[in-house]
This record gives structure tokens, C-alpha cells and sequence, in this order.
């Protein structure tokens, strides 16, 4: 590198020295007629040139020098993504065509859900219809309450349990007189995603960007349909159970889970907050110290690298501390080294019933 820019620099930087020295000459007889120091006298255009000379001279010195780096990168990134889109394409084509047609399905909408996102931005669609849905709460709410204090004046407990009994009689109706064909609809996973997965999503980010103070309710929202889904594996343990539950109440189980997320979802029977007081093992909050495991871990695992014993990141010292003070976490180690059926329990235990 050092005789490459040498030889540049002897080559190009100098090569027209005759010129410089001309001027040079030029401004010594200058300053020498005028009395003054030929490096005060130099001109400042001139200056401004030789830099600007010089900025070029060096800009080409690093192309040159950096040149085959970059190419090797360009080579070597084309080369990884044409091979990886490759692999790709060949497993792609080793599927069934039923999965070929779900991986297209999925790719489409996920493309269609980002391209509707960003026309309802644009269009400030959004803000009008949750104006629009804020009111008809309002007024569905005060209508509510006119109905529940009329009911209040007869009985207190019979305003309480009116919600849950009305949801128990249209329960009851949908199972007598509901059709077939207008079931099978209701009870598609298309109204469940809607009411288990797409409302908690948009209430939950609306919660989160405003700020608002019904975080809580919207946690209750997720556990207490993520407990819906915990209880839905129930029947995957056990087979002969699976078997039983298809083929005798089926019907049922599905009518049952319809309703039970309409429970939840409605805010007038408040059942996400009933399940999850109902269902919850925490005592009464208590301030308490802080767990010094962490601090000891993370004490320790620093010490080992301050003294060159290890050569440890920062991230897996926070992983280890966050570990000595959630301990929970480490039931589900075991089972990365165990067999398969008890990895699938320790999964769904691990997994779902500890959060």
C-alpha cells in the first residue's frame, strides 16, 4: 500500500510540477518586487486548486485500493443469494401442491393486509370510523345503564347477572333453533380470528400508542383467550379423548367456544376480567427487595471478563441474570434433551401455561 501510494503520488500528484513551480516563481518575483513573503503573497485560488487536486488524486488512490475488496463482496453476496434462492425454489418445488397453494395464499395476504394498511392511512379512513365506533359505544353504554338501574331498582343481583343471562338464553336459542348451514358460518375460525386474535390486536395497539390506561383490560383479553387455546391441547394429550370429543360433542364444543368468546369480547359481562381474577395464583402485591440472584450472576459472569478468564458479551451476561431472577425460565431447559412426546408436554406447559 505504502509503494502503491508513493508511486501515485510521485506519478499524478507531481505531474504537473512544471506549472506549480512556474506560479511559484511567479509569485516569489511578486512578493519579492513588493517587498512582501512569498507565503502571505501565495494566491488563495490557487491554494483552493491544489486542494481540490490533491482530494481528487486521493479519492483515486482509494478506488484503486478498495476496488477488489468490493468486487469479492459483490461476487460473493450474488453468489449466496442466487444459490440460496436456488435451494429455495428446489424445495419449494419438492412440496405438495395443496402446500404450494396455502405458502401463495399466505404470502398474498400478508401482501394485501400491508397494502390495505397503507391505503386506509392515506385515505384517514381509520380515524373516522373509530370516531364512529367511540360514539356508538357511548350510546350503547348509556343505554346499558338506563336498562341495568331500571333493573337495579328490582333486584341488585339480578342487574348483575342480567348480562350472563341473556348471553346463557341466546346460547340456549342458538342451540334449539339456529340452522345448520348459518352454524357452520358463526362457527368458522374466520369470526373466531376476528374475535380471539384481530379485536384484542387492534385495541391493544390503539391502547399502546395513546398511552391509555386499559393495557390491563387488554392483557385479560389475551389471557383469557390464550387459556381458550391452552384448553383446546387438552385433547391432543390424552388420544382417546381427542376421538371422544370429535365424534359425540362436537357440536357443542364448538357452539360452547362461540360463545365463550363472546363473553370475553363483550365489555357488558367483562368476562376477560372475571377469568383472569377467577383463574389468577399471584397474592396480593407486596413490596419486597430486589433479588439479588441476578446481580451476583451478572457481578460474577463480568469479573471472569474483567480479568481475562473469559471473553463474555453483554448480552449473555444480561441473559444469564434475567435467568437467576425469573427462575421459571429454567424448567424449560430440560426438556431441550428430552425425547419427543416429552418435549411436545413440556412445550405446551413451558410455552402456554406458564405465561
Amino acid at each position: 500500500t505504502r509503494g502503491v501510494m508513493a508511486q501515485v503520488t510521485m506519478e499524478d500528484v507531481f505531474a504537473d510540477g512544471g506549472g506549480i513551480a512556474a506560479a511559484s516563481t511567479s509569485d516569489e518575483v511578486a512578493a519579492g518586487t513588493s517587498g512582501a513573503d512569498p507565503t502571505v503573497a501565495r494566491d488563495e485560488v490557487q491554494l483552493l486548486l491544489e486542494a481540490i487536486d490533491a482530494t481528487r488524486h486521493a479519492s483515486r488512490l482509494w478506488i484503486k485500493l478498495l476496488k477488489p475488496y468490493f468486487s469479492w463482496v459483490f461476487r460473493r453476496s450474488y453468489h449466496g443469494i442466487t444459490t440460496s434462492f436456488e435451494y429455495t425454489k428446489r424445495k419449494f418445488l419438492e412440496l405438495d401442491e395443496e402446500t404450494q397453494k396455502s405458502i401463495l395464499l399466505s404470502l398474498a395476504v400478508l401482501v394485501g393486509l400491508g397494502a390495505i394498511k397503507r391505503l386506509i392511512q392515506r385515505s384517514k379512513v381509520f380515524p373516522i370510523l373509530q370516531r364512529k365506533c367511540e360514539s356508538c359505544k357511548a350510546r350503547a353504554r348509556l343505554a346499558w345503564l338506563k336498562v341495568k338501574n331500571r333493573v337495579g331498582q328490582t333486584s341488585k343481583l339480578l342487574a348483575d347477572l342480567l348480562p350472563h343471562l341473556l348471553l346463557v338464553a341466546a346460547f340456549g336459542l342458538y342451540l334449539s333453533f339456529m340452522p345448520s348451514s348459518a352454524r357452520s358460518t358463526l362457527e368458522s375460525p374466520a369470526l373466531y380470528f376476528v374475535l380471539a386474535k384481530a379485536y384484542p390486536v387492534i385495541w391493544s395497539t390503539d391502547a399502546c400508542i395513546r398511552g391509555s390506561k386499559d393495557v390491563s383490560k387488554c392483557l385479560s383479553l389475551w389471557i383469557s383467550f390464550y387459556l381458550i387455546e391452552v384448553v383446546e391441547e387438552i385433547p391432543l394429550l390424552v388420544p382417546f379423548l381427542s376421538r371422544l370429543m370429535k365424534y359425540v360433542a362436537y357440536d357443542f364444543l364448538m357452539a360452547s367456544r362461540l360463545f365463550l368468546a363472546l363473553w370475553i369480547a363483550i365489555p357488558f359481562t367483562d368476562g376477560a376480567t372475571r377469568i383472569c381474577s377467577s383463574l389468577s395464583l399471584a397474592a396480593p402485591i407486596r413490596r419486597r427487595k430486589k433479588s439479588k440472584n441476578g446481580e451476583f450472576v451478572g457481578w460474577l459472569l463480568e469479573s471472569a471478563g474483567r480479568y481475562g478468564l473469559a471473553t463474555i458479551p453483554t448480552g449473555v451476561t444480561q441473559f444469564a441474570s434475567d435467568l437467576a431472577n425469573n427462575w421459571v425460565h429454567l424448567l424449560t431447559l430440560p426438556f431441550m434433551f428430552t425425547p419427543g412426546f416429552l418435549t411436545y408436554y413440556g412445550a405446551i406447559v413451558s410455552g402456554k401455561v406458564i405465561p
